[in-house]
């Protein structure tokens, strides 16, 4: 009986700790995940034109930013909005990665910098 005893308590320490490590080893998401609310970021809805990006002739040089549907145009295209902690990336639904990024940091009134295609721009309202 004694046996028994010692064979019961040490199988329910062994799923004590198991269950204490899965319990703990739980995933959380990071906070650089998480954007910030709208409405505790500068407003960069609307229209911006481009500068320092020459892609194709038959774009124009306008983005159209949606922060409450999380799209941006840009030319006929239609991108997904990526956001942040730190900023804003434009995604094509068939894409993998994001093909524009700017920080929220970089918006300055009427101007904000960002990358598009590994390549500095700058919008302007």
């Amino acid at each position: 009986m004694f046996h028994q005893i010692k064979r019961v308590s040490f199988v329910g320490s062994l799923v004590l700790i198991l269950s204490l490590l899965f319990v703990s080893c739980k995933e959380e998401g990071r906070k650089a995940d998480i954007p910030p609310k709208l409405d505790t970021l500068p407003d960069f809805s609307g229209q911006w034109n481009l500068h320092g990006y020459q892609d194709q002739l038959d774009k124009p040089n306008l983005i159209l930013f949606d922060p409450v549907e999380k799209k941006a145009q840009f030319g006929n295209r239609i991108y997904l909005l990526e956001m942040d902690s730190i900023g804003i990336g434009l995604k094509a639904e068939d894409e993998e990665s994001v093909f524009a990024y700017f920080l929220y940091s970089e918006m300055k009134g009427k101007t904000w910098m960002g990358v598009i295609d590994n390549k500095v721009v700058r919008l302007h309202r």
